[in-house]
């Protein structure tokens, strides 16, 4: 059994079609059935059921899939090893983050990187809390940064910060010339906020079950950047930790209001991997990297008092 053909068949079982996977692999489709009919024929069975939009998984596939992906993991993890023992410093680095903590804390974090380690390859996917510790969990990724990620016996947690919401507020915006707001006050207005899938989301969700207030968003949205500009040109407000809107309110475009309620919207951003698997250097110097610039993050509002 070759190792190329695990590699096909997981990707197959990712993909669930052989055009698709095909295309991700650079291998030709009838090559790649061909890989796929020959484990078969060696483990004796089916490993996937064909239909006209595309393929599942049989019982026995799943069980192959689950013992085949762990092997992956434990071939690139020596391939690692081996890799720092000889320095090569090479290898590909798979980062799921949330939007908010691109511009600033990975943007300034990549270019320190790659002059220690160019020949890594950096993999940045943005996504919400939910969906970044599910791609952690099925090894789609190897590092996640979140905002309000919930505890796992799966996931540790490498370094974290703690985190406030702020409101958010443009130039248009009543409360623009205010020093701090409430969470009541800023919620009667038109706001807007981040999908359910949004660690930011789910913290402001249970700060206003507990005030006992049900207000409705004017706008909801899975793009940071959708509801900057909401705030920034269309007079509303949303809610956001610093490191998201950095830049902006840095040049004038957007202002942080601290909220009164700090105490029930305060959440770490979390820096984490799927327990038990080996950190190679490089992602330890990349994670520090980004542990700094988070802690000494200038002019936030909770640092300045």
């Amino acid at each position: 059994m070759e190792l190329s053909t695990i590699r096909y068949f997981c990707e197959v079982a990712r993909s669930r079609s052989i055009r698709e996977a095909s295309e991700r692999l650079h291998v030709a489709t009838s090559a790649l059935s061909r890989q796929v009919a020959q484990l078969e024929e060696e483990l004796g069975q089916p490993l996937f059921e064909r239909h006209a939009r595309g393929m599942t998984l049989t019982e026995a596939g799943e069980i192959a899939h689950v013992h085949f992906r762990e092997m992956l993991v434990q071939i690139d993890s020596i391939a690692g090893q081996l890799d720092d023992l000889k320095d090569l410093r090479r290898g590909r680095l798979r980062i799921i983050t949330v939007e908010g903590a691109v511009a600033y804390l990975l943007a300034t974090a990549v270019g320190d990187f790659h002059s220690l380690f160019p020949g890594v390859e950096l993999e940045i996917t943005t996504a919400g809390t939910t969906d970044a510790i599910t791609a952690i969990l099925q090894d789609k990724a190897d590092v996640f940064i979140a905002f309000n990620a919930p505890p796992h016996a799966e996931i540790q947690i490498l370094a974290e910060v703690p985190e406030p919401l702020y409101a958010v507020v443009g130039p248009h915006h009543s409360l623009w010339d205010a020093t701090s707001c409430s969470l009541r006050q800023i919620s009667s207005m038109r706001y807007g906020c981040l999908t359910e899938a949004h660690g930011s989301r789910l913290l402001l969700d249970q700060a206003l079950h507990r005030l006992g207030l049900r207000p409705r968003p004017v706008l909801v949205s899975n793009s940071v950047e959708a509801l900057k500009a909401f705030a920034r040109t269309a007079g509303g407000a949303t809610f956001m930790p610093w490191f998201a809107v950095e830049r902006e309110v840095e040049a004038g475009e957007l202002r942080l209001l601290p909220l009164v309620e700090s105490g029930l919207l305060t959440s770490p951003l979390s820096i984490g991997v799927r327990r038990h698997r080996r950190i190679p250097r490089a992602t330890h110097e990349l994670i520090g990297r980004i542990q700094v610039l988070l802690v000494d993050l200038p002019g936030a509002p909770s640092r300045q008092q």
